[in-house]
C-alpha cells in the first residue's frame, strides 16, 4: 500500500525534530520538559547498552537513553574514526611501497607521485561545515603537502644517490610523515570537539527520561501525518511518518511511549 495522507491538524501541539545519524526525527512537544546540550552522565553497572546513565535533572537523578545505541548504530565519530584509520593504513603502505621501491632500484616505480593515495585523494576532496574537523583536515593536509615535496626530491636524489636518499626518507618518516600519521589518529576526535550531542528530557504517563540526539533541527507544527507503509521495516519505536511544511521532506515521529517504557 503506498503511503497516504491522512489525520490533518491532528496534533495541535508543535514537535520537537532532532536528528540521528542525519535521519529526522519527531516527538511531540507535549511531552518534552526541557532541551539542554548533553552533560556528562554518570554510569549505571549492568545497564542495557542503551543507557548511558543517570543525570540529576531538577534534583532528580533520571535515566538517560542514548538513540544511536537503542537503534543499534554506531556512536556519534566512530564511522570517521575507522574511516581514517583505513586511510592511515592505506598511507603507511604507500610509503612502504616508495621506500622498498627506492631500496630494490625499481627505476620509473621510484617516484612520489600521490595519485593513487587514498588519503591524498581525500584531501583533494574534502569538504564540511564543521569547523573544527575543517581545521583539522587544512593540518593534515599541509603536513601531506611538505611530505610529497620532500619526498619528490628524494624520488630524484634516489636515481643518483641512493643511499642518501634512504636517509632522507628515514628523516621525511620522522618529520612530516609521522605529523600526517599523527593527526590522522586523532581526527574523528577532533571531529567531536566541533559537536554536542542534545538531550531532551520527556515526561510521559508521569515518568521522566532524557534521550540523547545527534542535533536538534527545529521545533515546528505538522500537518501532514502518513500512514507507514506496508513494507516498511521500521523501528518499533516509530509510531508514523510525517512530512514538514517547509520542504515536505519526511519525519519519523516516535512513539513517546514506548521510549518513556524502556
Amino acid at each position: 500500500m503506498d503511503t497516504a495522507v491522512i489525520d490533518i491538524n491532528a496534533e495541535t501541539s508543535p514537535f520537537v525534530l532532532f536528528s540521528i545519524s542525519e535521519v529526522v526525527y519527531g516527538i511531540s512537544s507535549s511531552h518534552v520538559l526541557s532541551i539542554e546540550i548533553l552533560s556528562t552522565p554518570t554510569p549505571l553497572v549492568n545497564a542495557p547498552p542503551y543507557t548511558l546513565g543517570v543525570l540529576d535533572f531538577r534534583g532528580d537523578m533520571i535515566p538517560l537513553i542514548g538513540m544511536r545505541q537503542l537503534f543499534a548504530q554506531d556512536a556519534r565519530g566512530e564511522g570517521l574514526r575507522n574511516f581514517m584509520q583505513s586511510l592511515r593504513a592505506d598511507y603507511e603502505n604507500w610509503v612502504q611501497g616508495f621506500e622498498e621501491a627506492v631500496r630494490d632500484d625499481r627505476g620509473l616505480e621510484v617516484n612520489f607521485n600521490d595519485d593513487n593515495c587514498k588519503l591524498g585523494v581525500w584531501l583533494a576532496d574534502f569538504d564540511t561545515q564543521n569547523n573544527s574537523l575543517s581545521i583539522h583536515v587544512n593540518r593534515i593536509a599541509n603536513a601531506y603537502t611538505s611530505a610529497n615535496r620532500n619526498g619528490t626530491k628524494i624520488a630524484a636524489m634516489a636515481k643518483t644517490d641512493k643511499e642518501k636518499a634512504l636517509v632522507e626518507l628515514e628523516g621525511l618518516k620522522n618529520t612530516y610523515i609521522k605529523e600526517v600519521l599523527g593527526l590522522v589518529d586523532v581526527c574523528a576526535d577532533a571531529y567531536l570537539e566541533g559537536i554536542r550531542e542534545m538531550l531532551l528530557v520527556l515526561n510521559v504517563n508521569d515518568m521522566t527520561k532524557g534521550i540523547v540526539v545527534d542535533e536538534i533541527v527545529s521545533v515546528e507544527y505538522i500537518n501532514q501525518f502518513l500512514n507507514m507503509p506496508d513494507n516498511s521495516a521500521k523501528s518499533k519505536y516509530v509510531r508514523s511518518l510525517a512530512r514538514r511544511d517547509r520542504d515536505n521532506s519526511t519525519v519519523l515521529l516516535m512513539d513517546e511511549e514506548l521510549i518513556i517504557e524502556l
